[in-house]
């Protein structure tokens, strides 16, 4: 019997192989849990992976063969960026429906701002470290005031995937406005929860909100979650206007 690659830790495109699944395609195929340079989790064949087949999770899907890869040279050729507005500005126009002067790029399927350059689709978030600094992060890149389309300089940082991961938005269905916090009706109680490793850790089950929220906060302590965050995390923001002795 073949022994799987491991591909733990590798690159492929805007992917990074987090782990090998236990489960198989229909097929046979193995797959592997990766996550994109946007944040988003994909899973993916090995075959896909090491064919070339697929590079992003959809985010930033490549067009064509393209003509290389993007150098700063060639970046600051067509384009001019705008650290107070976080745009790229078209100097030289090489597509028919592109005009100098124009903004550049597209919100995509994610909410981040692509651009095609030499028929291939990059992220402007991490052009925007290859035009100032001349290179492409080999790591993630965070938009600390959370707004995907907000390319400033100032609002840009270069962070491990993990760290990225502890700064991510609310869900859509939360109710409570807190990070991990929620109220169980069969319980009758606030219970305090963190994911750590794609896995959900309960910190416990209380009567009190704030007894729930300070749960909550503890443990974004212990896990590193405060370091990922500028702006501070929803739990610390709460408990530094309602409880302010406990920060």
């Amino acid at each position: 019997m073949t022994i799987p690659i491991d591909r733990t830790g590798q690159r492929y495109g805007s992917l990074v192989c987090l782990r090998m699944l236990i489960e198989r395609t229909k097929s046979g195929h193995i797959q592997w849990e990766c996550i994109c340079d946007c944040g988003n989790l994909a899973i993916v064949t090995s075959g896909d992976l090491s064919s070339g087949h697929t590079k992003s999770c959809g985010c930033a899907t490549y067009i064509g063969e393209g003509k290389g890869e993007i150098s700063q040279d060639i970046l600051k050729s067509l384009f001019s960026y705008d650290k107070k507005t976080g745009n790229f500005i078209r100097i030289k126009s090489v597509a028919p429906n592109a005009n100098n002067g124009d903004v550049a790029g597209s919100i995509n399927s994610c909410g981040y701002i692509g651009i095609v350059v030499n028929r291939k689709l990059y992220l402007a978030h991490r052009l925007v470290f290859l035009y100032l600094f001349g290179y492409m992060p080999e790591n993630g890149i965070d938009h600390i005031n959370r707004d995907r389309k907000d390319n400033r300089i100032s609002n840009l940082r270069e962070v491990s995937h993990s760290c990225n991961m502890k700064n991510a938005g609310m869900l859509k269905n939360n109710k409570s406005g807190i990070t991990g916090v929620y109220f169980c009706n069969n319980k009758n109680k606030w219970i305090a929860q963190i994911k750590i490793n794609k896995k959900n850790i309960v910190l416990g089950r209380h009567k009190s909100f704030n007894d729930a929220v300070v749960s909550r906060f503890k443990a974004e302590q212990d896990y590193g979650f405060i370091n990922c965050n500028s702006k501070g995390t929803p739990a610390q923001n709460y408990l530094k206007t309602n409880l302010p002795e406990l920060i």
